[in-house]
C-alpha cells in the first residue's frame, strides 16, 4: 500500500500511533511520512495529545448523575405509579406461574395412576341382600341401589284415577273373571241387536193392584219411524239403571234414573248421557257405562243438558223438529207421578241445529276423556266407536 504525495492520510494518523492498523498499512504510513513533513508533524502533535490526556485526572462525577439516569431510563419510576404497576404485574405472572405449576402436578399424578389391563374384567359392586346391611354405617358407600319392583296392577289403577278417571279394578290375570251382566245388556232397543228381539213385555201389575198395559218400544234411528217423542218401558229403565250403577253411580228411587238423560244416536252405536256424570255407550255386541270418579259432575257434560233444554220446548208433550239426515238427540226428563209408578218416560227430540252441536261436543268427550275410561272396564270399544 502507498499513497501519493498529494493525498494524506490524516484519518489513519490516530489508528497508527495506537498500533490499530496492519503491517502493510503501517508500513505505508510510515513511508508516507518519511516525505511528508505536514503529516509528521500532525503525528507529534497527536503524541503530545495523548501524553497530557495521560497526566491529567479525571474531572469529578456530578452527585446528582446516577438520579438522571434513572429519570432518563425510566420516567414513570420517579412518581412511583410504576412501582405499583410492576408489583401487580409480578404477582399476576407469579399466580399464573403456581397454576401452570399445579397441572402439569395433576397431570403428571394421573398418568401415575395404575390403569386396568385391557380384558381384565372389573369386579361390579356387591349389592346389600338385607335392608339391615343398607342401615349399616359405611354399606351406602360404592354401593348400587336395589332393583325397583314393577309397579302392581293395584298402583296403576290409583294412578289412573288420580288423572280423574273411574272404573271398576282391572282382574287379576291369574284370576279370570267375566264381566257382569249389567255391563253387557243392551242399553235399548236400537242398540243393533244380534239375536231376534225378545216378545213384547205383557201387562204388569201396579203397586196399587191396578193392571198396566205394556210400554211402546222406541222406534230405532234410521228404521223409517218417526224421531217424536216415544215412551220408554220398565226393560229401558232397567238397562238405563243397570248402566248407571254399573258406573259406579248410586240407585236411584223407583228403579228409575234420578235426573235427565239425554239419548244421542249415532249412526253404528248409541251413547246416553245422564245428569248425574255416567256415561252409557252401546253398539253391536258392546256395552259399556263409566263415571268419573268424585261427587261432581263434569261440567262439559252438563252444558249438553243447558244446551238441549235451552231451545225453549219444556213438558213431555211438546215435539221437536227431527233433523234429516242429521244425528239424533232426545232429552229425557226424570219421571214424576203417574210415569213413574208405570214406568213409562217421554223423551223430547232437540232441534236439529242444537242437536248438531251436542253431538259434535260429545264426540270430543268421548274421544278425550270417557271412551279410555270405558275400554278400562269393558275391554277395546269398536271401531266405529274409536275413530274420530
Amino acid at each position: 500500500m502507498s499513497f501519493r504525495q498529494d493525498v494524506h492520510p490524516h484519518e489513519l494518523l490516530s489508528p497508527y500511533l495506537d498500533g490499530e492498523l496492519e503491517e502493510k498499512a503501517r508500513a505505508a504510513i510510515e513511508a508516507h511520512l518519511a516525505g511528508c513533513s505536514s503529516c509528521r508533524v500532525l503525528v507529534e502533535d497527536f503524541r503530545s495529545m495523548a501524553a497530557s490526556e495521560a497526566t491529567e485526572a479525571p474531572p469529578p462525577i456530578p452527585a446528582d448523575l446516577r438520579g438522571r439516569i434513572r429519570l432518563a431510563l425510566d420516567p414513570k419510576r420517579a412518581s412511583g405509579g410504576a412501582v405499583l404497576g410492576g408489583w401487580i404485574w409480578s404477582y399476576r405472572l407469579g399466580l399464573a406461574a403456581a397454576a401452570g405449576v399445579v397441572m402439569v402436578i395433576g397431570l403428571w399424578a394421573l398418568r401415575q395412576e395404575p390403569s386396568p389391563p385391557v380384558g381384565t374384567a372389573v369386579p361390579a359392586p356387591v349389592v346389600p341382600d338385607t335392608a339391615g346391611d343398607l342401615e349399616r354405617p359405611g354399606a351406602g358407600a360404592g354401593v348400587a341401589p336395589p332393583p325397583v319392583a314393577p309397579a302392581r296392577p293395584e298402583e296403576t289403577m290409583k294412578r289412573f284415577k288420580s288423572l280423574g278417571y273411574t272404573g271398576a279394578e282391572s282382574p287379576k290375570k291369574s284370576e279370570p273373571v267375566s264381566p257382569p251382566p249389567s255391563a253387557h245388556q243392551r242399553l235399548s232397543d236400537g242398540a243393533l241387536p244380534t239375536r231376534e228381539a225378545p216378545a213384547p213385555p205383557a201387562a204388569s201389575q201396579g203397586r196399587d193392584g191396578k193392571t198396566t198395559p205394556p210400554a211402546q218400544a222406541v222406534p230405532k234411528s234410521g228404521s223409517g219411524g218417526s224421531h217424536e217423542e216415544a215412551p220408554m218401558g220398565e226393560p229401558e229403565i232397567a238397562r238405563m239403571q243397570a248402566a248407571r250403577t254399573a258406573a259406579g253411580a248410586p240407585p236411584s228411587e223407583y228403579g228409575a234414573p234420578s235426573g235427565r238423560s239425554l239419548v244421542v244416536e249415532f249412526p253404528a252405536y248409541r251413547v246416553l248421557v245422564f245428569e248425574d256424570g255416567t256415561i252409557a255407550l252401546s253398539a253391536k255386541g258392546y256395552s259399556c257405562a263409566a263415571r268419573r270418579d268424585g261427587s261432581s259432575v263434569d261440567p262439559d257434560l252438563a252444558a249438553l243438558f243447558t244446551l238441549a233444554s235451552s231451545s225453549g220446548e219444556g213438558g213431555s208433550g211438546n215435539k221437536g223438529p227431527a233433523p234429516a239426515g242429521g244425528p239424533v238427540v232426545r232429552l229425557v226428563e226424570p219421571p214424576a207421578g203417574a210415569e213413574r209408578a208405570s214406568g213409562a218416560i217421554a223423551g223430547v227430540v232437540v232441534q236439529a241445529a242444537k242437536s248438531i252441536e251436542i253431538e259434535r261436543r260429545l264426540r270430543v268427550l268421548l274421544q278425550d276423556r270417557y271412551l279410555a275410561l270405558i275400554e278400562v272396564r269393558c275391554g277395546p270399544a269398536p271401531r266405529a266407536v274409536r275413530s274420530p
